[in-house]
């Protein structure tokens, strides 16, 4: 709990100071170092787990996890909420992407205006309206982290928005 407090201060004084450098990742962070920070985290594969026989044994409540599990559920589907709107929906909002090399592979099969309706927007609205559900539930966790990290890692290539959570460690496929 000591080292979520140590990040969780700095983390938040530097992201309130430049609010125009927020993205749904910011605040994610800072959410999910505060949840740690309150819940049961210093148990089960933490530091003080390691050293204290104890906590490590201890119970980590169910809701616990759900608290977490939810928090990643929100940010992927408001992200998807907020892709319903008609330039999204229409096909107009990244209508250039599909150019990018990393769509070569679908261009070998449908057209460039096919690849960016289809694969651009309805890809990321459908996958940002399922993986919450994906990432949120067990037997349906390891698509929804296949999926998910697909997805980040092609986003860093294409886009210079920061971290970006493409590693396996970052979701929450332990929380159980």
């Amino acid at each position: 709990r000591l080292s979520c407090v140590a990040f969780l201060g700095p983390y938040w004084y530097v992201l309130l100071l430049d609010k125009s450098s927020w993205n749904n990742h910011s605040y994610l962070y800072g959410l999910m170092g505060t949840q740690l920070a309150l819940l049961g985290a210093d148990r089960y594969g933490s530091m003080d787990g390691l050293f204290r026989p104890q906590k490590r044994n201890a119970h980590v409540p169910l809701w616990n996890y759900a608290l977490l599990r939810a928090q990643i559920f929100i940010v992927y589907f408001i992200a998807g909420l907020k892709k319903l709107d008609a330039d999204w929906v229409g096909g107009y909002s990244m209508n250039s992407l599909a150019r990018h090399w990393l769509f070569a592979p679908f261009r070998l099969v449908l057209s460039e205006a096919l690849t960016s309706r289809l694969v651009v927007h309805g890809g990321g609205l459908v996958l940002d309206l399922s993986a919450g559900f994906l990432l949120f539930f067990d037997a349906s966790r390891p698509l929804g982290l296949l999926l998910t990290t697909y997805f980040h890692t092609m986003n860093s290539q294409l886009f210079s928005i920061g971290e970006t959570p493409q590693s396996p460690p970052k979701h929450p496929q332990n929380l159980r």
